[in-house]
């Protein structure tokens, strides 16, 4: 699947978002982290929901997101990509605890 045409700030926002989730620094999200996202963006699912997204975009099959899957995914939730990046920075927010724009 080729990865959707978004703006460059949206990139921008996925990329800060994925990295903010990938705990561990290994470029991957598996589906905690996913979870967690998700939840934070204002979702509510199951982990079965969520094993069958990752199952949806995982092209290597290796069970875990990497940021190219991430962005074919976030393509996948349907959303209007203004309010994608609105609930994005919403969660980054959230997170990001001495308001300094990093996490």
């Amino acid at each position: 699947m080729p990865l959707p045409t978004i703006s460059a700030k949206t990139l921008e926002n996925y990329e800060r978002c994925f990295k903010a989730f990938d705990k561990n620094g290994d470029g991957s999200i598996d589906s905690k982290d996913l979870i967690e996202l998700m939840r934070a963006t204002g979702q509510n699912p199951t982990t079965a929901e969520v094993e069958h997204l990752i199952h949806e975009v995982d092209e290597n099959g290796d069970g875990k997101i990497c940021f190219e899957e991430f962005i074919k995914l976030m393509a996948k939730f349907g959303k209007d990509p203004q309010e994608t990046e609105e609930q994005l920075r919403a969660a980054f927010k959230v997170f990001d605890k001495n308001q300094d724009g990093q996490l």
